[in-house]
């Protein structure tokens, strides 16, 4: 199909501001995972399987903190029927014992400071799953929240952690006990002071070097860096 444009030069519209222009950011290394984002999580939706092998395939340059099974190995397989996102997502195989599921280390965490999220879940009728932020292994090292009831459809249960103690090696525990199966669709945690899922320091430093010209000369930032 033969697509004409007519532009008519004689009308014009309202003047565009000198303040208004683009900007391109590319995904590239950390650039925004890790840095302008406020995610914690890796591979939130599962790219990967969860395992505890060493090798990423196809081969990830990324530094990344793998998901790991609570529990053995065997009891977590990757299920492509009805997955979340992507091509697959972990279902877990109770055993109507000890807790199983998944976790991801490598968090960190400080002292009184709030942490906010969602999970999304599926699973059978007599699964009780716990989600949980550990700071040190140990009594009063973590905080657990109970979310649920699951059912055979994927929901999403909202996170709210204060986290009672530093670390830059803290975890997320995503685990249920009881009987049958549960599926993980995806996991989100952030600080609480994101701004829009957006970290607050690094919204602070773009501001700082916000790119302004008057009168065709740049005028540079204003102020002194923020510390």
């Amino acid at each position: 199909m033969k697509v004409t444009a007519v532009v008519d030069a004689s009308k014009t519209g309202t003047p565009i501001s000198p303040h208004i222009y683009g900007q391109f950011l590319e995904n590239l290394g950390d650039i925004i995972n890790g840095s302008l984002w406020a995610e914690m999580l890796d591979d939130r939706k599962f790219f990967y399987p969860v395992d505890s092998s060493e090798t990423l395939t196809p081969v990830n340059t990324r530094k990344m903190n793998r998901r790991r099974p609570v529990g053995p190995d065997e009891a977590v397989v990757m299920v492509a029927a009805d997955a979340y996102s992507g091509e697959h997502s972990p279902l877990i195989r109770l055993d109507g014992a000890s807790p199983r599921g998944i976790r991801q280390a490598g968090l960190a965490l400080r002292k009184g400071k709030g942490y906010t999220g969602r999970v999304v879940l599926a699973g059978d009728p007599l699964v009780r799953v716990r989600v949980s932020l550990i700071w040190r292994p140990g009594e009063g090292g973590s905080q657990t929240l109970e979310v649920g009831p699951v059912d055979g459809k994927f929901a999403k249960y909202p996170l709210a952690f204060t986290s009672g103690g530093d670390t830059d090696d803290g975890s997320l525990e995503i685990t249920a006990t009881g009987t049958g199966t549960f599926r993980v669709g995806a996991a989100s945690l952030m600080p609480s002071d994101n701004i829009q899922g957006m970290r607050p320091d690094a919204l602070q430093l773009l501001n700082w070097i916000r790119f302004r010209v008057r009168n065709g000369t740049p005028v540079p930032p204003a102020g002194p860096f923020p510390s």
